[in-house]
């Protein structure tokens, strides 16, 4: 006769409730623990973001990157210098050996910047002038009759120095311009003659055609190597003669 194997069930023995109250405390504190460590690292990951942010222009006059150095900025002088400030002469400066610098007095194709033409009265000009410099966050420091001067803190904290010089209105209605940063070993990135053009736009004064001698040295389009005439006439004559 055929018997039924009996199958008894495998049980584990049952975890004493005090053993069990002491596992889920330790876990519980583990957790704990675990929590408290990931929100102490965020919270110094988060501290540390915040003091690598940019400064604003009225705080800083550089990056403001641990490992960085903040720009050297020279203040410009008065005089006759090529890189003084003022008029001389009724003439503004040239740029010198001041790289990001456009001025309408230096005739080197990295530096030149072509005069503007106003339509208005000399009064009008200079108040509009005065108006538009304040619209896009400058600072007028002198204002005369002919001449402004302004200052332009950009996001890195360096100034930019603009002068504006205007002729009689009687006569032509030339306005000449003188445009340099202080930080003379910092690259601008063309940021003063990008500014100067955002303020004649929003004067909507012309610009003066300038017809000069340019020699391209590449041909077909112009670059900083280009050269501006009169070349000297041909001949053998020594003009050097004399002078050595």
């Amino acid at each position: 006769m055929l018997q039924k194997n009996a199958v008894s069930d495998v049980t584990t023995p049952e975890e004493p409730k005090d053993k069990r109250q002491k596992r889920l405390l330790r876990t519980e504190k583990e957790g704990q623990g675990r929590r408290q460590f990931l929100s102490w690292l965020l919270g110094g990951a988060l501290a540390d973001w915040s003091r690598l942010q940019w400064p604003g222009p009225a705080s800083a006059a550089g990056w403001g990157l641990p490992w960085s150095t903040p720009a050297v900025q020279t203040a410009p002088s008065e005089g006759t210098c090529a890189t003084c400030i003022g008029v001389v002469d009724d003439t503004l400066a040239s740029c010198g050996s001041i790289t990001n610098c456009v001025s309408s007095f230096d005739d080197r194709p990295p530096f030149f910047c072509a005069p503007w033409e106003y339509p208005a009265s000399l009064p009008e000009a200079v108040r509009t002038l005065e108006q538009q410099i304040e619209r896009l966050g400058g600072t007028v420091n002198e204002a005369q009759q002919k001449y402004v001067y302004a200052t332009f803190v950009d996001e890195d904290g360096v100034i930019d120095d603009v002068e504006w010089l205007f002729s009689d209105s009687a006569s032509d209605r030339i306005v000449q311009i003188h445009a340099a940063s202080r930080a003379r070993e910092q690259p601008d990135g063309g940021r003063n003659a990008t500014r100067l053009e955002k303020i004649r736009a929003g004067l909507q004064w012309e610009q003066v055609p300038i017809l000069r001698n340019r020699v391209r040295k590449f041909y077909f389009i112009e670059s900083p190597w280009d050269t501006f005439g009169p070349e000297p006439p041909p001949g053998s004559y020594d003009y050097d003669n004399g002078f050595d």
